[in-house]
């Protein structure tokens, strides 16, 4: 359960999310599903209740002493100064074939090399892309930190059907080997492969 001051807004949600099923909460804006995110993210610890990660083994581990590997992915993907790869490497460090890697694995690869490569830059850059490019990159930037949960934030918002089933897919693709939560105020179709 989690309440804002007196107001509730989760009150004993119980639910699991599992590598191979992505999990969708769906429904109208204000009804808790960014909250939810954020209490599975270790942003907000719950009122009452626990959130529990559980590792290959099968062990638990209780979020208010342990933190997952959790990247988020939102609508708004903001690519910052700079080339490419520094916005892609988020300040770490990574060779190049480590960044072709992911941009090959959400379907990147072909447009960042006809823009000019990862030495472009970001500011040129952010000008020509498109709604679902930019979620590509800003995907891409989440997987190649090694994260084991992702979290996409209404990432087909404003996407046209071709971009959003695009994005679907590769959701669906994610999914097979990491923990996936999909927020979003559509009912998304999505497979459970």
């Amino acid at each position: 359960s989690y309440s804002y001051g007196s107001h509730k807004v989760i009150d004993g949600a119980t639910f699991s999310a599992v590598k191979g099923i992505p999990l969708l909460m769906s429904g109208r804006s204000g009804k808790g599903k960014t909250t939810l995110a954020n209490l599975i993210a270790n942003l907000y610890l719950p009122d009452s209740g626990s959130v529990n990660y559980q590792g290959a083994s099968g062990q638990e581990y209780p979020s208010n002493q342990y933190r997952a590997l959790i990247g988020f992915v939102t609508q708004d993907i903001y690519l910052f100064s700079g080339s490419l790869r520094s916005n892609l490497a988020a300040g770490r460090d990574y060779t190049d074939e480590e960044i072709w890697s992911v941009l090959d694995q959400v379907e990147a690869s072909d447009f960042v090399r006809s823009i000019g490569g990862l030495d472009m830059d970001t500011v040129e850059a952010g000008r020509a892309l498109s709604g679902g490019q930019r979620r590509r990159l800003g995907i891409a930037r989440v997987l190649i930190s090694g994260c084991d949960i992702l979290i996409f934030d209404e990432v087909t918002s404003g996407l046209d059907k071709i971009n959003k089933d695009a994005v679907i897919r590769l959701i669906e693709k994610i999914a097979r080997s990491k923990v996936v939560v999909v927020i979003s105020h559509e009912d998304l179709s999505l497979s459970q492969k």
